[in-house]
């Protein structure tokens, strides 16, 4: 699929060590590349959600589904701050 957006975002580790990865948003899916790439069908897609506490661009990605990788929930948690914006490719 053609790709929408890509940037830099910082994810949380399930250890709570933010790490910054490249995200690569098209049509279908959202993918952060680590060491190898970590894809997610949009169709699992369910809510992204802000920390209203929180001012530092701080977020949720929440999807749903019975893809393995997402089965039963999978939260990604992200923020912006210090990182570049993500950039309008198309």
């Amino acid at each position: 699929d053609k790709e929408l957006h890509s940037g830099w975002l910082k994810k949380r580790s399930r250890h709570g060590i933010w790490q910054k990865r490249l995200f690569l948003l098209d049509a279908s899916s959202l993918t952060y590349y680590s060491k190898r790439p970590h894809t997610f069908q949009l169709t699992d897609w369910k809510d992204c959600i802000a920390d209203a506490g929180s001012t530092s661009g701080q977020f949720m990605i929440l999807f749903e589904g019975t893809a393995p990788e997402v089965f039963p929930e999978r939260r990604l948690q992200a923020h912006a701050a210090f990182v570049s914006p993500l950039v309008l490719m198309a």
